[in-house]
């Protein structure tokens, strides 16, 4: 199995998207650059990208984090670090870490599909 390809045969979408791009033309998500602005946030951001945790579905991008999956549009996370202190979360650097790199897992359909469906029950 390559490195590129999750166990569910999913393939990391190895094209890039438009980046976010500074006054100096240059990509401002770049790894050096996030991980000397934002810390340990930075560098998380950048292992989750490597480790295969950030997915783009149609409608949004999906974060697995520590302790749960979190769903990214724009500026704004579900994670309850965004929620409570209303800034960048490590999610949202991924996402842009993401973007610009195109390292995340590119998923067919619709997330809010996913979260509509009631869950599975143990029927054992």
């Amino acid at each position: 199995m390559s490195r590129r390809e999750s166990l569910s045969g999913d393939q990391m979408h190895s094209g890039k998207d438009a980046g976010d791009k500074g006054s100096s033309g240059k990509n401002d998500n770049s790894d050096e650059f996030l991980a000397r602005r934002y810390g340990e946030r930075g560098i998380k951001a950048i292992q989750a990208c490597r480790d295969g945790k950030v997915e783009k579905y149609l409608d949004f991008f999906v974060v697995h984090g520590v302790t749960g999956t979190y769903v990214v549009e724009d500026d704004f996370c579900t994670c309850s670090d965004f929620l409570f202190r209303s800034s960048e979360c490590w999610h949202i650097l991924a996402v842009k870490y993401a973007r610009s790199s195109g390292l995340f897992i590119k998923k067919e359909g619709w997330y809010q599909e996913k979260m509509e469906k009631p869950p599975e029950t143990n029927t054992i």
